[in-house]
């Protein structure tokens, strides 16, 4: 029997597809072929925001957003809208994201009103801008509005035209109700999902969705008092975050770690984490040269948290 070759980590590559599109946007525009360049920046400023590079991501989304609505390509604006609105959640600016994810919801329900034959790839967006809200919602602490559209959603969904890349925006929603259901203490019903979602996660090489919720695997064992594991479990999360390089997930790892360690009245161990955690942070305000999303970056309620007990 032949053997099947190794699948590699689909959310390792952010990092190496902004190494491989460098120089290229230039090129494409001058060809002027709008579906080809819209394409290339949503895959290109969706992985420089995946790793941090958050204005040079909103650049590149707005030039191409220009050029669309220049032309009249609307049928490419809503994933467009979508990326830009993800690229200001990661730096905790839920307001400014929120505008352009209920944009992009917008825009894709016409599309799946005017053309029936394209619903499942406009239903896609219309999931993605969705969990973007909810996760507007919650950086905003309208939790209960979060958990409102959570349920109605859910029912929404199961048309089979919302079954294109279900696994992704799905995993997305189901983490958010895993924290909304940890923080009421139904444990049980939260270790339910996110069971769930690592099953799949590590069957499909997902490694961003098993590092999230091998973090939240962690705060459900931190409840239960089972510290030894719970430690293990966000551990392994940072290990597989670091390859990933999302700022936004390590420095909520390194952060649950730390809470986990000062629970444990293990002091030292928890300064070291919230130390981690601030340095990320502050990598990460280093490289927005507006002032406006640098302050309101470093002025957003967990981000304060995490400084101040960093001693930042």
């Amino acid at each position: 029997m032949s053997k099947m070759p190794d699948r590699k980590p689909r959310d390792n590559r952010p990092g190496k597809t902004v190494e491989l599109t460098e120089g290229l946007t230039d090129v494409l525009s001058k060809m002027l072929n709008i579906s080809l360049l819209s394409g290339f920046i949503f895959m290109r400023g969706l992985s420089l925001a995946e790793i941090g590079r958050i204005e040079e991501a909103v650049a590149a989304l707005k030039h191409v957003i220009d050029l669309c609505e220049k032309f009249g390509a609307a049928n490419h604006l809503g994933r467009l809208y979508n990326a830009l609105g993800y690229c200001y959640s990661e730096i905790h600016y839920p307001e400014e994201a929120w505008k352009w994810n209920l944009k992009s919801e917008e825009i894709a329900r016409k599309l799946m009103e005017q053309y029936p034959m394209g619903r499942p790839m406009a239903a896609e967006i219309v999931a993605q801008a969705n969990v973007n809200l909810m996760e507007n919602l919650y950086d905003q602490g309208k939790i209960e509005e979060v958990w409102n559209r959570i349920k109605s959603f859910e029912e929404e969904s199961k048309s089979a035209e919302y079954s294109r890349a279900r696994d992704r925006w799905e995993a997305r929603l189901d983490f958010l109700a895993s924290l909304i259901l940890l923080q009421r203490e139904k444990v049980d019903e939260a270790e339910v999902r996110i069971t769930k979602c690592l099953e799949i996660a590590r069957r499909q090489y997902a490694k961003k969705i098993e590092g999230r919720f091998l973090r939240l695997l962690g705060e459900v064992q931190m409840k239960r008092n089972e510290s030894g594991t719970a430690i293990s479990s966000v551990r392994e999360a940072i290990l597989i975050l670091k390859k990933v390089g999302n700022p936004r997930q390590l420095w909520q790892a390194y952060a649950s770690l730390a809470s986990a360690y000062d629970k444990l009245r293990r002091e030292s161990e928890a300064r070291e984490q919230w130390g981690a955690a601030a340095e990320i942070i502050q990598k990460t305000a280093k490289g927005l040269s507006d002032r406006k999303l640098r302050e309101g970056f470093l002025n957003a309620k967990p981000i304060q948290e995490i400084l101040a007990n960093a001693g930042s």
